[in-house]
């Protein structure tokens, strides 16, 4: 199963912008394990210092974990563009954003563009309804 821990954030102008911060591997691939949605949280992320708002959500083969920025030191980790390019294995935080709704998207994020085997436009669909 995917594991997706992030950080959402709503910020409304005139139109709606919402950045997402996704614990990526990589910056191009999802974290993958094997186990169940009642242990992801006491198994993987706690002991990697990853703190949830509330209890992970399952959807298809992914889960949805929203992390609490609070109590997570997101000091710890990588950011996207602290990586070589040609490193496909470290974990890192990637930020993305778009620009207003689905329905009246501005600048919206090309299907083609995927993480892991899904489109970037269908994870940041679910993490809006589920936020």
């Amino acid at each position: 199963m995917f594991i997706i821990p992030f950080i959402h954030k709503k910020i409304q102008q005139q139109m709606p912008i919402h950045q997402y911060h996704i614990l990526t591997v990589g910056g191009t691939a999802l974290w993958t394990e094997s186990c169940s949605i009642r242990t992801i949280e006491a198994d993987h992320l706690e002991p990697n210092g990853i703190y949830l708002v509330r209890k992970p959500i399952l959807k298809g083969d992914i889960v949805y974990c929203c992390v609490d920025m609070h109590k997570t030191n997101m000091t710890d980790f990588y950011t996207w563009n602290e990586l070589p390019i040609e490193d496909k294995e470290t974990f890192c935080w990637r930020t993305f954003y778009t620009f207003g709704s689905k329905e009246s998207s501005w600048l919206p994020i090309s299907n083609e563009k995927c993480l892991g085997p899904y489109p970037c436009q269908e994870l940041f669909h679910t993490i809006q309804t589920i936020s």
